[in-house]
């Protein structure tokens, strides 16, 4: 209940209508009532009491039927799922068998995966779901008078003199959690380097294969360099989840020139 700290905080200022909260329903209700462009918003889903036939939609698939061997090292008693006390759903694999698309917690068909099994639930390919919308827009753009942040464009980025933004580019091998302690990965991982743009590269002087000296405000790393042109031009990056790996916090300015 991540709105509950309002409610709380509403008891104990005794401000009203924050203490008389019950369910996230009436933060919904209060927002939609405070704010015209959340006049919508309690049309995007059924409300917390909604049932099909007398039971709650079930977040888990048929597939998850073997969950009490998840704990059978143990114990062979499957505990009690956790009740949501915000939604309609819950935290099984029973419950009602048809549920609205707002309340479609995953696309699964027999023989499809994930997202891949969204045409079994469109009226046609790239056509609306079966049943209704799955949402409600609250922003069009063609309002009246746009929200601030569609008015406002931020300014494009622009190079800093001296100073490098650096981002981490995930690998294909070698970035995933525990991947390099399997030989196969590890062989195919790329080594630690620093990856640049081509006029970046002309613009600190160096060339592909070059070792460049990094200087964070924490931390100082050398690596070589190797040319990105798909990277925008005044960023740099370097490879993600790599043992020998840059261990600061990303992204970050540094300075880099020629070692």
């Amino acid at each position: 209940e991540s709105w509950a700290w309002l409610r709380d905080l509403g008891r104990v200022m005794n401000r009203e209508p924050l203490a008389a909260w019950r369910t996230i329903d009436d933060v919904i209700a209060a927002l939609a009532a405070t704010r015209p462009v959340f006049a919508e918003l309690p049309k995007v889903a059924p409300p917390v009491a909604y049932r099909d036939g007398g039971a709650c939609v079930p977040r888990e698939l048929m597939r998850y039927s073997g969950r009490t061997a998840m704990h059978a090292n143990l114990s062979v008693h499957e505990p009690k799922p956790p009740r949501d006390p915000d939604s309609p759903l819950a935290f099984s694999m029973e419950g009602a068998t048809l549920a609205l698309p707002q309340l479609t917690p995953e696309f699964w068909a027999p023989g499809w995966n994930s997202v891949q099994a969204v045409t079994r639930f469109a009226e046609e390919v790239n056509g609306p779901l079966r049943g209704g919308p799955s949402g409600v827009r609250l922003i069009e753009p063609a309002a009246k008078t746009p929200p601030r942040y569609m008015r406002e464009i931020p300014h494009r980025y622009e190079r800093k003199k001296d100073t490098w933004p650096v981002i981490g580019l995930p690998c294909v091998f070698g970035s995933d959690e525990l991947s390099m302690y399997s030989a196969g990965v590890a062989q195919r991982a790329p080594a630690m380097h620093v990856a640049m743009h081509p006029d970046d590269m002309q613009r600190a002087g160096v060339e592909a294969g070059d070792s460049v000296r990094m200087d964070f405000d924490h931390a100082q790393a050398e690596l070589p360099v190797q040319r990105r042109a798909d990277l925008p031009p005044g960023v740099v990056g370097v490879p993600l989840g790599l043992p020998q790996g840059f261990a600061g916090p990303l992204p970050h300015w540094c300075r880099i020139e020629k070692a």
